[in-house]
């Protein structure tokens, strides 16, 4: 009997507004099976009202895959559009750092 290799559970968690801006802290692997999952609560968070900005830490995520990034790069052009921003916190000098730093995102 084989077991299916998975990902530990995506954690992510949306703050109320504090000056309008909300935090999206996200733990764990982000891949493509957990790239809708990040989709949907960003959308979310900037779907909010009174909302001006959006902070998105990674700080905790060890593996971004690019299916993973599509979701952020969504949701800046989203922002942008609508005269807010987008901000990305990831921890320095990892993959997941390299990713974003090629995508735009300056961390």
């Amino acid at each position: 009997m084989s077991a299916a290799l998975s990902s530990p559970p995506l954690r992510i968690v949306v703050t109320d507004p504090v000056d309008g801006v909300v935090r999206v802290t996200v733990a764990g692997e982000v891949d493509t099976l957990s790239a809708d999952e990040l989709r949907t609560a960003l959308s979310g968070a900037l779907a909010g009202p009174g909302v001006c900005a959006l902070v998105v830490d990674l700080t905790a995520v060890p593996f971004l895959a690019v299916p993973g990034l599509r979701p952020l790069l969504e949701a800046r052009a989203s922002a942008e559009a609508s005269g807010r921003s987008l901000g990305v916190l990831a921890a320095g000098g990892g993959g997941v750092d390299r990713l974003l730093h090629r995508a735009g995102f300056g961390t």
